[in-house]
């Protein structure tokens, strides 16, 4: 863990949140949104996994797909 997660716990937060949005998906029943759903799951894991990415960058990103699935939803 970086020094800079140690000190912020906002980062931490982030983090956390970040990662049980992907190991506990909420998906939606129809097919066609479920497809949808899940290919914007597999980019956020591909975001997740992102080295190069900053913590503030990843949120960002991670704020977005998360307008795009709740999108779906309505």
């Amino acid at each position: 863990m970086s020094t800079i997660k140690k000190l912020d716990p906002i980062m931490r937060h982030n983090q956390t949140q970040r990662a049980n949005m992907l190991r506990h998906p909420k998906l939606p029943t129809e097919t066609d949104k479920r497809v949808k759903a899940i290919v914007l799951l597999a980019e956020l894991s591909l975001i997740q996994k992102s080295s190069r990415l900053r913590g503030e960058i990843k949120h960002m990103l991670f704020y977005r797909g998360a307008v795009q699935l709740k999108g779906l939803y309505t």
